[in-house]
């Protein structure tokens, strides 16, 4: 300690041995897991303080680093805002999940519904395919839906169902020109493929007797 206090390390040693108390006193499982590591030198420059890895048997790399970033924000053009954050590795966290055997078993329900633009999509702003979406789910539809707001505006229906298609969706449902909302069945040939069309604000809104009918509909194209 006085070796360190020698260098000008004598704030951050006192900083660290706070942090581990707190640790210690408020999670007294993980301080009995906790290595310090005065070694390491490496990551990214704008850590200004302490830095921290997470670790998990069964994996060769770390599926969390993280630190404290005091100045990070405000050279960014943000707020100057001493911050405190983290990230976790997507494959590291595969590795993690495919050696415990974690993964989770893949849904045999097909997709309800599957939003995309429809010929009504210049007339209906990017939001309403969200309200949609929010809607259909609240009436506990299975929905999905690849588009953001600037694939919402130039991705060819045709494309999009052809999508809907591949991914084992049910139905596509859209805006039409007229206002309202129609699905079509993806159940079967496309040519004259079945719809079901209701009021645009009902279904916004997630009515109860839309939502009835077109859960109805849709058991029925199934039952074909």
């Amino acid at each position: 300690r006085k070796r360190l206090r020698s260098i000008g390390a004598g704030e951050a040693i006192d900083r660290l041995r706070e942090v581990i108390a707190a640790i210690e006193r408020e999670h007294p499982s993980c301080a009995a897991r906790l290595l310090v590591d005065l070694g390491e030198v490496r990551g990214f420059d704008y850590y200004t303080g302490l830095r921290l890895r997470v670790w998990a048997p069964g994996v060769g790399a770390p599926i969390v680093r993280g630190g404290r970033y005091d100045d990070l924000l405000k050279a960014l053009g943000g707020a100057d805002l001493p911050s405190l954050g983290f990230g976790m590795g997507d494959v590291v966290l595969g590795e993690l999940l495919t050696e415990r055997g974690l993964w989770p078993e893949q849904a045999q329900e097909p997709i309800d519904f599957q939003v995309i633009a429809g010929n009504g999509a210049l007339d209906r702003p990017y939001a309403d395919v969200l309200r949609l979406a929010t809607a259909l789910r609240g009436a506990n539809f299975s929905v999905a839906h690849g588009l953001n707001a600037e694939r919402y505006l130039s991705q060819a229906t045709r494309n999009q169902v052809d999508s809907a298609r591949k991914a084992g969706a049910s139905a596509v449902i859209y805006f039409r020109e007229d206002g309202a909302v129609e699905a079509m069945s993806l159940l079967g040939k496309m040519t004259g493929a079945a719809t079901h069309a209701v009021d645009a604000g009902d279904a916004l809104s997630g009515d109860a007797q839309v939502m009835h009918a077109l859960r109805h509909w849709l058991q029925t194209q199934r039952a074909r």
